[in-house]
């Protein structure tokens, strides 16, 4: 999570439960109208952009500390450049989280996310057979954490599809 780019437009709910009941989709403290969800879509969530100008500055104390050519300066200048370039290797490497991002017509984009990236697939699918029943009767429990939906209406196990 700590890899995530957080902006106030966006919430995140890592391994959460979405509750859908009626007309409203709930999730922690957050309640959603379905008719204000304008966009669902599946994808990787953004992460944090690179802090390039810190990496920079790091990058020239690194190189001034060897231009030095004192031994104590040599060292703490290649540790420096190492500090960047381990930055940048975590940054390139770490994998991306795959998340069901909900976007409402202000803006505010809500993102559901766990490792399970077959599970975001289906729970994209079954939110979208219920936007286009336009019959929010049911209610359901989606769990991302343990990749689950259950019709709570009338305590049926959907299973981690249906």
């Amino acid at each position: 999570m700590s890899e995530i780019k957080k902006e106030k437009s966006q919430n995140y709910f890592e391994d959460s439960l979405m509750r859908v009941e009626g007309n409203v989709i709930i999730s922690e403290n957050n309640l959603i109208q379905i008719t204000n969800v304008t966009q669902v879509w599946t994808g990787p969530v953004p992460k944090k952009p690179l802090p390039y100008f810190w990496l920079a500055v790091l990058a020239i104390l690194g190189i001034g500390a060897i231009g030095l050519r004192n031994v104590f300066t040599v060292i703490v200048g290649v540790l420096l450049l190492a500090i960047c370039t381990v930055i940048i290797y975590m940054h390139f490497s770490a994998d991306a989280v795959y998340a069901l991002n909900l976007e409402l017509n202000s803006g505010r984009t809500y993102s559901f996310f766990t490792k399970r990236t077959e599970f975001v697939n289906k729970s994209f699918e079954f939110l979208t057979e219920i936007f286009e029943q336009n019959n929010y009767t049911g209610n359901y429990l989606i769990n991302f954490g343990n990749g689950t939906i259950v019709n709570q209406s009338d305590n049926v196990k959907t299973g981690s599809g249906r």
